[in-house]
């Protein structure tokens, strides 16, 4: 039986020692899920905080989009006025004709007619 006994004992250790790798193994599999899912929650809060800032960022070039919109609008209703305005400026024709009827082109001839 002593055979018997060391292939028993023998079998015995092969088993504890397989099942010790296998433990060693799960443990291993076990840190490296840890690690992974602690990975990925990392990554996880920063691209919760990239799409927060991102959505900050839509949301002033928003803003600031519907701002130049209001600016242009006010810019049109200027330039609007401005044109009708502008149609009752004197034009430069008229302002000869003026200038000539008063003698301000020619202040020389007004003074020989008053001397004369």
């Amino acid at each position: 039986m002593p055979v018997q006994d060391h292939k028993f004992t023998f079998v015995i250790q092969e088993l504890t020692r397989r099942t010790e790798d296998g433990t060693k193994r799960l443990r291993d599999l076990e840190q490296r899920l840890v690690t992974l899912e602690e990975r990925f929650s990392v990554i996880e809060e920063l691209d919760i905080e990239r799409n927060k800032k991102n959505d900050q960022k839509f949301k002033e070039m928003s803003d600031n989009i519907t701002g130049l919109s209001d600016e242009i609008v006010r810019l049109k209703m200027t330039a609007e006025k401005l044109t009708k305005q502008s149609e009752k400026f004197a034009r430069k024709s008229e302002i000869k004709e003026i200038e000539t009827a008063l003698g301000i082109l020619r202040p020389g001839l007004i003074k020989e007619e008053i001397e004369a």
